[in-house]
């Protein structure tokens, strides 16, 4: 059995559930709907309220909304003071772009919070902007692979209940939700072949791990929402790579953590699991490009075309010169299972990755063809994620220090060899 392969601490931590033991999360019960409602065709959209501009894939979204539309954005960002929402904003998004050139008075910080009531706003402010917001870009969430449901719930599910309530209140505003495609992380679904963006995820029986649940139930919320009469589209990224001009990677993230520990302890593992990979300016260059159309309640996959084998990135990953032992799953896992190795943290999802790989059952192909067939009219195409983007990227992590330099690599190597005799 799958479990089987996994560590014991998984099922303790009830890393993979069953999607029944989650419908009770799954409830929205909003105020009837204002009269007045906020125009449906976004390019008449003059006032924007985006939750997560403080991340990494929310400066991206920041800077297509300032590129791509002329209207006032708002950022909910935690903080004490909205002089310290801003300085934190700015920061960001300059790191992203240190160029850029925008209209400063476009852009307004809000010090609040998903986890607290009315958006951790006060009264007054929460009134005023609740009849000024057109569109909510919800792309606030806690991302954290090792969490359980429970640890994650107040952000990624109260908090969405808190962003639909704000949407119902003033006037009438449409919601473009990021979610995720974990949604699909299940063993279930392995081998099953496509997955469309119209897949109906209840049917999905069990998913691996608190992330892709509270995605999953708040996606079960959206479509509350949406029966409720709240206009709600929704965007599933696969892993968001690193920009695909400048190399910048989120060097929290998985995929950077992935190259990372593996040139800590020189090894890579052999399996055969694949990974989808989209650049992150396109993601947000389709996720704003989607939301100008004049559609309703639609669903996009955001992907790449074709998922990467982990043979292919770590193919490209010596290429660069690092010195890397290929071994079984057990004996790198066990390299790995050290505090300070930057894979530690997601050892539970790579147990699961590994107990996939295991019995040899493909990931699924996500369809993207409604949302190519959208984009292909603004002619916006993904980028090939080939060796030349791999390895931009992690140029790009030698020269932040994020990885050493491949010199360094080989001496760290050579002192361990000289070591051990």
């Amino acid at each position: 059995m799958l479990s089987d392969l996994a560590d014991p601490l998984l099922g303790e931590l009830g890393f993979e559930m069953e999607t029944r033991d989650l419908l009770e999360h799954i409830e929205l019960k909003l105020p009837p709907l204002p009269a007045e409602q906020a125009s449906t065709h976004p390019k008449d959209w003059q006032q924007l309220l985006l939750t997560g501009a403080s991340g990494y894939f929310g400066a991206y979204l920041l800077l297509e909304l300032l590129n791509r539309t002329e209207a006032d954005i708002y950022c909910l960002i935690r903080a004490s003071s909205n002089e310290e929402a801003r300085g934190r904003l700015l920061s960001n998004l300059y790191q992203h772009k240190p160029q850029l050139d925008f209209n400063p008075k476009r852009l307004h910080a809000l010090a609040g919070d998903l986890d607290k009531p009315h958006l951790g706003l006060d009264h007054h402010n929460y009134q005023r902007l609740a009849s000024q917001i057109d569109a909510i870009y919800h792309a606030g969430a806690l991302v954290n692979f090792a969490h359980s449901f429970n640890s994650l719930k107040k952000t990624n599910v109260e908090g969405l209940k808190e962003i639909f309530y704000f949407a119902s209140q003033g006037k009438q505003k449409a919601v473009e939700l990021i979610s995720s495609l974990h949604i699909f992380s299940s063993n279930h679904l392995m081998g099953k072949g496509i997955i469309y963006e119209d897949e109906v995820i209840e049917k999905v029986p069990s998913l691996i791990g608190g992330y892709g649940q509270s995605r999953w139930v708040a996606e079960g919320i959206a479509k509350l929402a949406r029966r409720q009469g709240l206009r709600v589209r929704i965007y599933r990224p696969s892993i968001i790579g690193g920009d695909s001009e400048t190399g910048l990677s989120n060097e929290k993230d998985a995929l950077c953590r992935l190259f990372k520990g593996c040139i800590q302890v020189g090894a890579v593992p052999n399996l055969s699991a694949s990974l989808n990979i989209v650049p992150a300016d396109y993601a947000a260059k389709a996720v704003v490009a989607l939301s100008m159309l004049p559609t309703l309640n639609e669903t996009y996959h955001i992907v790449s075309h074709a998922a990467t084998p982990l043979s292919k990135l770590f193919a490209w990953l010596k290429e660069m010169g690092y010195q890397l032992e290929e071994l079984d799953y057990e004996r790198w896992r066990k390299q790995i299972a050290q505090e300070d190795n930057a894979l530690y943290p997601l050892l539970p999802i790579i147990s699961h990755l590994s107990a996939s790989a295991a019995i040899g059952m493909e990931s699924p192909h996500f369809d993207d063809s409604l949302c190519r067939e959208r984009l292909a009219l603004q002619l916006i195409i993904c980028p090939q994620v080939d060796k030349e983007l791999i390895q931009h990227y992690l140029r790009a992590m030698v020269k932040s220090g994020f990885i050493p330099a491949i010199s360094s690599n080989r001496e760290a190597h050579a002192g361990q060899r000289d070591a051990h005799g």
